[in-house]
C-alpha cells in the first residue's frame, strides 16, 4: 500500500509538473507572439482582401465604360486619350507624386528604408493610396494600355503599414509591445514590424490580386531573406490567407481565364520536343527585348524632362497621340488591360461577350499582329508616366505571339502531316508564349 501511494503521489507531481510546465511555456509562447499585434494583421488582411475585390470589380466596370465611348465613336480617341493622359500626368505631379507606374519600383525602394526616416512616410502615405486606384482607374478609362494588379499590390503595402500606425496611435496595449526592445542595439519591435508589413502587405496584396495565397507566402520569404523569424512568419501567414479568402468571399473564386482546358488539347511526347523550344525560346528572348526597351523608353524620357517644366506634359500628349493611333487602326483592341483578347484566344469556344460588339464581340479573335500593336500601346502607356501596371498587358501581349505563333509557323508547318489533325491547337500555344 505504501509503495502504491508513493506512485500515486509520483504520478500526480508528475502531472502537476507537466501542466506547469506547459503553461509557462504557453505564456511565454503567446507572449513573443505579439497577440495584439497578429490582430491588427488579420484587420489588415480583411481590409486588403476587400480592396483587392472592390478594385478588381472597379478595373471591370471601368474597362466596360472605356469600351462603350469607344464603340460610340472611335474617332474620340484622338481627343480622349492625349488630353485624358495628360490630365492624369498633371493631377500626378501636383497632387499624388510617387503613384506614376505600376508602384513595385517605388514599393521595393520603401521596403529597405526606416520606420521614421521621411521617405518611408511619403512612400506609404494614404495620398499614394487613394491617388493610386483614383488614377490608375482614369487612366483606364481614358484607354491606357495598363492593369490594375501591380497597383493593387502597392496599396496593400500602404493599408498594413497604415493598420500599423493607426493601431500604435490608438491601442495603449498595441504601442506597449511595439515599443518593446528586440535587443541590445537592434531597436524596437515598431521598427522591425513597420519596415516587415511593407513585404507581408505586398505578399497580401498578391494573394487578393491574383487568388494565390501560396504565391503571396513565397514572395515574402524571399523579400525577408535573413530577417525571416518564426514570429514574423506568423503574422505573415496571417495576413496573406485572410487577405486571400476575404477577396474570394466578397468577389467569389475566379480562375483568370476560366473555361481553358489544357488536357484537352495536350501535346504527346513528339510535339513537345519542338513546339515548346519553338515557341517558348521565342517568346522569352523577345520579352525580354521588350522590357529592355521599356526601360530605355524611361531613359530617354528623363533626358527630355529637362527640357522644362512642359516637358512631362508634352511627353503624356505626344504618347496618347501615338496611344490612339495604335487603337484607331486596329480598331480598338489594344486599349484596356488586354484580358478580354487574350481570353478570347485561349477559350475560343465560350460565346465571349455577346453583349458587345467591335473587336470583342462574341468569336471574334484578335488581329494576327495584335501582339506587336499591343506592346507598342503598352510602352506608350508606361511611357506617359500615367499610373498602372503592365502585368495584364504582358500577359496579352505573350498570348497573342502564341496565336501568332501559331497562325504563321505552326499550322503551316503541320499542313499535309499526319499530325495535323491530332497536333497542338492555337489555345494551347498561346498558353505556352
Amino acid at each position: 500500500m505504501a509503495k502504491a501511494r508513493v506512485r500515486k503521489r509520483g504520478l500526480v507531481e508528475h502531472t502537476r509538473h507537466f501542466f506547469a510546465t506547459w503553461s509557462a511555456e504557453s505564456r511565454a509562447h503567446l507572449q513573443d507572439a505579439h497577440i495584439s499585434v497578429s490582430l491588427l494583421f488579420v484587420v489588415a488582411g480583411a481590409l486588403i482582401g476587400v480592396t483587392a475585390a472592390a478594385f478588381s470589380d472597379a478595373s471591370q466596370q471601368v474597362e466596360d465604360w472605356q469600351q462603350a465611348w469607344a464603340e460610340r465613336d472611335i474617332r474620340l480617341a484622338w481627343v480622349v486619350m492625349p488630353l485624358g493622359l495628360t490630365l492624369v500626368v498633371l493631377l500626378v505631379r501636383v497632387f499624388f507624386d510617387g503613384t506614376a507606374g505600376s508602384g513595385i519600383p517605388l514599393l521595393s525602394v520603401g521596403i529597405e528604408l526606416q520606420d521614421g526616416d521621411p521617405n518611408f512616410v511619403r512612400v506609404f502615405s494614404l495620398r499614394i493610396l487613394f491617388g493610386k486606384i483614383l488614377l490608375t482607374l482614369l487612366a483606364q478609362l481614358c484607354g491606357a494600355s495598363s492593369g490594375r494588379e501591380g497597383p493593387t499590390v502597392q496599396v496593400a503595402s500602404i493599408l498594413l503599414v497604415t493598420t500599423l500606425r493607426v493601431g500604435y496611435r490608438l491601442l495603449p496595449w498595441v504601442r506597449q509591445t511595439l515599443d518593446l526592445q528586440i535587443g541590445e542595439g537592434l531597436g524596437t519591435y515598431r521598427s522591425l514590424y513597420m519596415r516587415e508589413a511593407a513585404v507581408v502587405g505586398s505578399a497580401a496584396g498578391i494573394s487578393g490580386a491574383f487568388n494565390t495565397p501560396l504565391g503571396g507566402i513565397i514572395f515574402a520569404i524571399e523579400e525577408m531573406g535573413n530577417r525571416y523569424t518564426h514570429t514574423l512568419g506568423h503574422v505573415m501567414i496571417i495576413a496573406v490567407a485572410v487577405a486571400g479568402a476575404v477577396s474570394i468571399a466578397v468577389e467569389g473564386y475566379h480562375v483568370i481565364f476560366d473555361g481553358f482546358d489544357q488536357d484537352r488539347d495536350d501535346l504527346n511526347e513528339y510535339e513537345i520536343l519542338w513546339v515548346v523550344p519553338l515557341v517558348a525560346i521565342p517568346s522569352g528572348l523577345l520579352g525580354g527585348l521588350w522590357a529592355v526597351g521599356l526601360l530605355l523608353g524611361v531613359h530617354v524620357k528623363r533626358l527630355l524632362l529637362a527640357y522644362g517644366c512642359f516637358a512631362p506634359y508634352a511627353i503624356s500628349l505626344a504618347c496618347g497621340l501615338a496611344l490612339a493611333a495604335t487603337g484607331f487602326w486596329a480598331g480598338g483592341e489594344t486599349w484596356g488591360s488586354g484580358f478580354r483578347q487574350a481570353r478570347a484566344v485561349l477559350v475560343p469556344e465560350l460565346e465571349g461577350f455577346p453583349d458587345e460588339a467591335g473587336p470583342l464581340a462574341a468569336g471574334v479573335q484578335p488581329s494576327r499582329l495584335f501582339f506587336l500593336l499591343k506592346a507598342v500601346a503598352t510602352w506608350l502607356s508606361f511611357w506617359s508616366g500615367i499610373p498602372g501596371g503592365i502585368f495584364a498587358p504582358s500577359i496579352a501581349i505573350g498570348t497573342g505571339f502564341g496565336a501568332f505563333m501559331h497562325d504563321v509557323l505552326i499550322q503551316p508547318a503541320m499542313r499535309g502531316t499526319l499530325i495535323m489533325d491530332t497536333g497542338p491547337h492555337r489555345p494551347v500555344i498561346a498558353a505556352i508564349a
